[in-house]
């Protein structure tokens, strides 16, 4: 048996034994209410892990709508679209880790470089071209440095 197999039962609640050749189920058990039904279920992974109704619809094996349904139902406050794990790119020098935007360190020190640059008195033109000859790689890392982005990130930090 897989242990990717063993996880999938262990989720839905089947304890089971191996042998050699034969697999025997224990027994099973089930949810006496579905975890998308449950309000402790749903405070506990929309609001306080803040993970989105898709995300925990996939969790519970349901569909988003009806995450959103019995959140309306059990009068759990919804949040927007696009408020909960934000996946885009965010500003130069952070990143998002569970949907909160953190730190990212490496970035950080690629700004203090820029900012040390700068205040040698490079202009922005000069800037981009000593990370471009230096191959520093852009936030996407598929990108080239432009001015705007050097100037951006001078006037935010």
């Amino acid at each position: 048996m897989t242990s990717r197999l063993q996880k999938k039962r262990q989720l839905s609640g089947i304890e089971t034994q191996q042998s050699d050749s034969l697999l025997i189920v224990d027994r099973f058990s089930f949810w006496s209410i579905p975890p998308y039904k449950d309000k402790d279920f749903l405070i506990s992974n929309y609001i306080d892990k803040n993970l989105s109704a898709k995300r925990v619809a996939k969790l519970t094996n349901c569909s988003k709508s009806s995450i959103l349904k019995y959140l309306d139902e059990l009068n759990i406050p919804k949040r927007e679209s696009g408020t909960c794990i934000k996946k885009g790119v965010c500003s130069y020098g952070k990143r998002y880790k569970l949907g909160h935007e953190i730190a990212h360190k490496r970035e950080e020190q690629m700004i203090s470089y820029i900012n040390s640059l700068s205040v040698e008195g490079l202009s922005n033109e000069k800037i981009v071209k000593v990370l471009i000859k230096g191959d520093y790689s852009t936030k996407t890392k598929l990108g080239k440095w432009h001015r705007k982005t050097i100037w951006t990130i001078l006037n935010k930090h």
